[in-house]
């Protein structure tokens, strides 16, 4: 009985300093960090990865980062000059999970156009948002598990794929748009018509119109939306859901 109790006793302050180390990393996240000494010009390059922590690009009066990483996570590289700013996070894709927001996030001078933007996570958010148009020439925009949220957004050529995430854009597009999912929907809202070639097993809606699994719609002189998902819904639409006319639709 005396081995039993004692053996009992070692393990509930066990399980006590289990709880206690779980719990600091529930409920605990590092302080926002901002990067100083930034150059008083905006970058035309910026590369951004995250493993969990979502990426944020905002609009306001000036270039600036702030950030505030998971518990999984932390700063890997960190490098700017002029012409470009280079943000990795390293660390494990597994660990304690914490309920505190965490982020890179970047606010931008408004009708800044940058020449490429990359933003590359595992599972957090990627949001694009601004008081104007949020604009670059090229992007590329990759996450497995987080949304991917390109709300005002204007580009020459953008590319955005994603296994589990939902894709979600308000684009004003120049040249091309390729959006690709596993699971995840994509939900496309423009201004006017352009081109667009979709593909899902799930189903495809585009202007309005049920199209089954496959639409191709090709307009003269436009640019080409491209969206393809294995079993996520694709729907491309206008404000006004207007219908295509029967002359541009292809089998």
């Amino acid at each position: 009985m005396k081995k039993l109790s004692v053996a009992a006793v070692l393990f509930g302050v066990i399980a006590v300093m289990i709880s206690v180390l779980l719990l600091s990393g529930l409920f605990s996240a590092p302080r926002q960090e901002t990067v100083p000494e930034l150059p008083s010009v905006c970058p035309r390059t910026l590369d951004i990865t995250t493993i969990a922590s979502d990426i944020l690009i905002e609009q306001g009066d000036s270039f600036r980062v702030e950030y505030r990483l998971s518990g999984k996570e932390r700063v890997g590289r960190l490098a700017f000059s002029d012409d470009a700013f280079v943000f990795s996070a390293a660390g494990k894709l597994f660990g304690i999970p914490s309920f505190k927001e965490s982020y890179v996030k970047v606010t931008v001078p408004e009708s800044f156009v940058f020449s490429s933007v990359s933003l590359k996570t595992v599972s957090g958010k990627i949001s694009l948002t601004g008081r104007s148009v949020v604009s670059f020439d090229e992007g590329r925009f990759e996450t497995i598990a987080g949304d991917c949220l390109l709300n005002e957004t204007a580009f020459r050529n953008a590319a955005v794929e994603t296994v589990s995430g939902r894709i979600e854009a308000n684009p004003q597009v120049s040249e091309s748009c390729t959006l690709k999912t596993v699971s995840g929907a994509v939900d496309i809202c423009l201004k006017e018509k352009v081109s667009v070639e979709a593909e899902s097993y799930g189903s495809v809606s585009v202007y309005g119109n049920d199209f089954g699994n496959r639409a191709v719609i090709r307009l003269s002189d436009s640019p080409v939306i491209a969206a393809e998902s294995v079993s996520g819904r694709i729907t491309v639409r206008t404000a006004n859901d207007e219908s295509p006319s029967r002359d541009s639709r292809q089998p």
